[in-house]
């Protein structure tokens, strides 16, 4: 037992016995004190109801020379209101454990409701993208045309190279509207639109990138989103930090939900690394956890120097406790 466990312990003990003996408003608080550091310090539901059963067990042991008035009930006898007063000395001790858990779901509520928030502007920028932008370059185009009309065929080969570079920017804002929210994403789900994605880096950086696709159905749109996210961030570490040549992503149905793995043949890092703030931020791995979080997923890392990255996601499907967290179940 650690020396924080250990010493409330003792304190729970003398609290207990104190409210077997009185029953009086203050053991309560001191239950609910005991409570509230051992939150402070770390330590699980487990751990307080561990504590809190050793208490029972100590404050049933009568002191030499006196026996407390619940002291019966705390060892198996029948004192009157011991066991009303135990009950109540136990809420008090879990009381805190459920405020932290609901203030975590109440947490993760929002931040799914941030993380939505986020992805629809970013889908409304796409569109704009897309279309808006789209509609002012075909104006460009027509102003052109009138241009060389007006100048006549002598302005023709002045004019080619301002057509080239308007072709150039149509097709990088199609590139960016597609990766910023890719409809293929919304119409035929996670594993064509990354391959879309896939296609488009290969093109951009020679990196050999496959899809493997081990999916029953299509995944909820949340989970969609996040994996995609999260591959694209993966993807974009390949390109500029691993010196990787190949990335395999594999997407699959398992029993407990659904499991992504993205692993690329580069140079790797410390696995120590990851613990430095700087390291984890520069290589989008906060964010990627940051997405996982409202979707109760998990995130594992394996690497070293020379052997690559593999990044190992998991999250639950509909039906999980995670799940009914969010759906407020």
């Amino acid at each position: 037992m650690s020396t924080t466990a250990a010493g409330l312990d003792v304190r729970l003990t003398d609290a207990l016995r104190g409210h077997l003996e009185r029953g009086d408003e203050q053991t309560l608080h001191q239950a609910y004190e005991v409570a509230r550091r051992a939150v402070e310090e770390g330590l699980g539901l487990l751990d307080m109801a561990s504590l809190l059963l050793r208490a029972r067990r100590t404050a049933g042991q009568a002191r030499p020379g006196h026996r407390p008035a619940g002291a019966a009930a705390a060892s198996g006898g029948q004192a009157p209101d011991a066991l009303e007063r135990f009950e109540a000395f136990a809420l008090e001790c879990f009381s805190p454990f459920e405020m932290e858990y609901r203030g975590a779901r109440e947490a993760t509520r929002a931040l799914r409701r941030m993380t939505e928030r986020g992805e629809e502007n970013v889908r409304r920028i796409a569109y704009e993208l897309h279309d808006t932008a789209g509609q002012l370059l075909a104006t460009v185009h027509f102003a052109l045309d009138a241009a060389e009309r007006r100048l006549g065929p002598a302005a023709g080969n002045t004019l080619v190279p301002v057509r080239t570079r308007l072709e150039e920017v149509e097709l990088e804002l199609r590139r960016l509207s597609h990766e910023l929210r890719p409809t293929l994403l919304d119409h035929l789900g996670l594993v064509p639109a990354l391959r879309e994605l896939a296609q488009g880096v290969s093109t951009r950086s020679g990196l050999g990138i496959q899809v493997h696709d081990g999916t029953t159905a299509r995944l909820p749109a949340p989970i969609e989103t996040a994996l995609y996210r999260i591959t694209q961030e993966a993807l974009t570490n390949a390109t500029r930090h691993s010196c990787a040549t190949r990335v395999e992503v594999r997407v699959a149905h398992v029993a407990t939900g659904v499991q992504c793995t993205i692993a690329d043949n580069g140079v790797g890092f410390e696995h120590s690394a990851l613990e430095g703030s700087r390291a984890g931020s520069g290589l989008g791995l906060a964010g990627m956890a940051e997405r996982l979080a409202p979707l109760g997923g998990s995130l594992r890392i394996e690497t070293s120097p020379g052997r690559g990255v593999k990044l190992d996601i998991h999250i639950p499907l509909e039906g999980s406790r995670a799940h009914k967290d969010l759906a407020g179940g």
